[in-house]
């Protein structure tokens, strides 16, 4: 009997990663009916899905608080909350998330952190120690300034936008970090972008969030401006540091405060004890959105494959889109990039039909693992 792993992440706004992985599994299932092992493994590199992913794992339970999402409105957001350990989870997404805002109205010069900061507030007046926020996800491109102000308890009104943002955040970054001293802050980050720079946060990822050519170069003048702070506040350059540009720059505003910036991909392997759950695994499905050249950098494909090419497990990574330039991804231990798309469709219609594509490029995967099988 073979033993086949589906360990998907989230397709943004199409599947959860858990959806995706029953999807590819109804797939197989058709296939080989009770013939054979499945276990489903929904995986997250930090962004959406975190919760899901770990929580049952860690025997957290979900809860949630009032606070603010990107574009300062009121919102109720869900947070993990690990009592044993004192241990809170947070999706950034949740609060600043690229999904809470309709693509029209996307301003990353007027979006910011501030609720995320106030919920990191909150839960080190709620008593944690350790707070492990997912960066994956956002909308903002602040480079944490508005979460910083909610650390430093200025109030939301004053946080109008990234620029006035700045000067409060110079303000009270202080108070701000004496407000998380002897609190355990895990940054989960799924790129290595730098804070500024090239391959910063703003010219890699602001176009995705809604910024046009002279909106990026503001947004890099106020990061530029603020790592120019810190460095001349607390000699940290976090302008060099790798990672500091995830989350548009939210890890490098956690980084100055005293946060560990680490691998998303990498925490959640760790928690699920995801090494021992593919030992002898005949085949593992994964997938995500989009593979392209950024997969490499700290996503979880990437992550997937390192791992179980140690094992010599072959792995098929199925995605709505396939880039042609990926060739690095089959030399870390990808069999095979697959897209899920079985017709030239918008983008609308195919976040629509994923899990319809999902199940039948499943299928299609299953029968010729099958038909090779016999051949062996």
């Amino acid at each position: 009997m073979i033993k086949v792993v589906f360990a998907c992440d989230s397709f943004k706004e199409s599947m959860s990663a858990h959806h995706a992985c029953l999807a590819a599994r109804r797939g197989f299932d058709r296939v080989f009916g009770n013939d054979y092992l499945p276990i489903l493994i929904p995986m997250s590199d930090g962004g959406e899905g975190i919760l899901d992913s770990i929580l049952p794992t860690l025997q957290g339970n979900i809860e949630s608080m009032y606070t603010f999402e990107l574009t300062g409105k009121p919102i109720e957001a869900r947070y993990g909350w690990v009592e044993k350990s004192k241990t809170a989870i947070i999706e950034s997404a949740d609060t600043c998330g690229l999904t809470l805002i309709k693509k029209e109205d996307r301003n990353p010069l007027l979006q910011t952190t501030y609720g995320l900061g106030l919920m990191i507030s909150k839960l080190v007046d709620k008593g944690a120690k350790h707070i492990v926020i997912g960066l994956g996800g956002t909308g903002t491109n602040d480079g944490g300034l508005g979460c910083i102000c909610a650390l430093g308890d200025v109030p939301i009104c004053d946080v109008k936008n990234v620029s006035s943002a700045l000067s409060l955040a110079k303000k009270s970054f202080k108070k701000a970090k004496e407000k998380l001293k002897g609190i355990q802050i895990s940054a989960l980050c799924d790129v290595d972008a730098k804070y500024i720079g090239p391959t910063g946060a703003t010219y890699m990822f602001g176009k995705q969030k809604g910024a046009t050519n002279q909106m990026e170069k503001d947004l890099e003048a106020y990061l530029s401006e603020f790592s120019l702070f810190i460095q001349q506040s607390t000699g940290e350059d976090i302008a060099l540091v790798e990672k500091t540009g995830a989350a548009g720059g939210l890890s490098g505003a956690l980084y100055a405060l005293g946060a560990k910036n680490i691998a998303g991909i990498d925490y959640v392997k760790d928690v699920l004890n995801f090494s021992s759950l593919i030992d002898d695994a005949d085949l593992i499905i994964t997938g995500e959105g989009k593979i392209d050249k950024q997969t490499i950098h700290g996503k979880v494909i990437a992550g997937i494959c390192n791992e179980a090419k140690q094992k010599d497990i072959p792995v098929i990574a199925l995605a709505g889109s396939v880039d042609l330039n990926i060739d690095e991804m089959y030399g870390v231990g990808m069999t095979a990039a697959v897209s899920i798309l079985n017709q030239i469709s918008s983008l609308d219609e195919a976040l629509i039909t994923g899990e319809q594509c999902m199940e039948f490029t499943g299928y299609n995967i299953a029968k010729l693992y099958l038909a090779i099988s016999k051949k062996c």
